[in-house]
């Protein structure tokens, strides 16, 4: 059956200038020989015959289900465009005009014009704060959906790949970067369905541990012993090629002074409000 004519331009739906949004058309009375057309009114002026307003559909004729893509073209008026869709039976598939049998339906699109977000702002990171991460925070990006996280270990600004995507709040904890001198460089990107705004400026952070903790895992423990037992050299020796954080009362050698340094923050872990073994 039809009913002849539906207007359903009470339901809307954004779209994007530029993007492609699929679209399925279900025939309810379906016969073989049935032909489907849809047009959109992306021009806005009450017609159907500009250029790229009548759609391409797959599956006409037929009995459908009929498809199509709808793409709002660069020039289309933003605001409120008509969208028609027509089944017919026989006759020419017309955006206007009558036939025997079939339905027409009219709906409404919103067409906007895809707005990219800010630069983020205030961007920080932790430098030497924590032992297990770098903490990065910057401000809210007004129309961001995520963030994109960037590392480099020079002052280079979103280098590819980024460290993390789809960040939604406005910080994000580097736990994968090493432990000790190592400086690295953050930046952020705010994205959404539009796609990527521009950089940040880099900030630079690290992170920091107690020097006693020589196996670098956040703690000071009898695994540190063997690599500052195999640096000592006694009172007066200088200190060896790679031993130089192993010197911890900074006297230029490795000896018992030391040792009693180490001995003092072994077995406990790293407590950063500890100054004796922080520093």
């Amino acid at each position: 059956g039809c009913d002849g004519y539906k207007d359903y331009t009470y339901l809307s739906t954004n779209m994007y200038i530029g993007f492609s949004y699929p679209i399925t058309v279900t025939n309810g009375s379906p016969r073989s020989g049935d032909q489907c057309g849809i047009w959109v009114d992306w021009s806005r002026d009450d017609d159907f015959g500009d250029a790229n307003e009548t759609i391409v559909v797959s599956g006409t004729p037929g009995s459908g289900p009929y498809t199509a893509t709808l793409t709002p073209p660069a020039g289309a008026s933003q605001g409120n465009a008509r969208m028609r869709v027509r089944i017919t039976r026989t006759g020419t598939v017309d955006p206007c005009g009558t036939t025997a049998y079939g339905e027409v339906e009219d709906y409404m699109i919103n067409v906007m014009v895809c707005t990219l977000p800010g630069t983020p702002t205030g961007v920080s990171a932790s430098d030497g704060t924590y032992c297990d991460k770098v903490r990065i925070t910057w401000n809210t990006v007004s129309g961001a959906s995520s963030y994109k996280i960037y590392r480099s270990t020079s002052n280079t600004q979103c280098p590819e790949p980024p460290l993390a995507t789809g960040v939604t709040g406005t910080s994000y904890d580097d736990t994968s970067g090493s432990l000790g001198t190592i400086q690295y460089y953050y930046s952020v990107k705010a994205t959404n369905i539009c796609g990527d705004g521009p950089c940040s400026v880099t900030n630079a952070g690290q992170r920091s541990g107690p020097p006693e903790d020589f196996d670098l895992d956040c703690d000071v423990d009898d695994d540190d012993y063997d690599p500052f037992e195999a640096c000592s050299t006694g009172p007066g020796i200088p200190v060896a090629v790679g031993c130089e954080n192993r010197d911890l009362d900074g006297d230029a050698d490795v000896d018992q002074s030391d040792f009693s340094i180490f001995q003092r923050c072994v077995n406990r872990a790293y407590d950063p409000g500890d100054p004796f073994c922080e520093d």
